[in-house]
């Protein structure tokens, strides 16, 4: 159907989009960033998990689906830590 087709496709598209944050996610463990990273992960389970609820009952099974898909792009807020660490990790380096 339809309507399976579509939740799929948003499923599918959410772990692409987490996809994203793997290289991110690895170098912020490199750089010892456990706890940012924790806090991170924790949140955008939060704001997936009320997205989630909100959606659910108005969507069913889509609302699932685009809950999941919000927590994708909340990981990639990893990536402006990275790049401060490595701005810095190179102007430390320079001297």
């Amino acid at each position: 159907s339809l309507h399976a087709a579509t939740s799929m496709s948003l499923v599918a598209l959410s772990f692409a989009f987490l996809a994203f944050n793997i290289p991110g996610h690895y170098a912020l463990m490199a750089f010892g960033q456990v706890r940012y990273l924790t806090g991170l992960n924790l949140f955008g389970a939060a704001i997936s998990l009320v997205v989630a609820f909100a959606l659910i009952p108005h969507f069913g099974i889509m609302g699932a689906a685009l809950g999941r898909l919000s927590y994708g792009p909340i990981t990639w807020l990893l990536y402006p830590k990275v790049s401060g660490l490595l701005r810095e990790r190179a102007s430390v380096n320079r001297y």
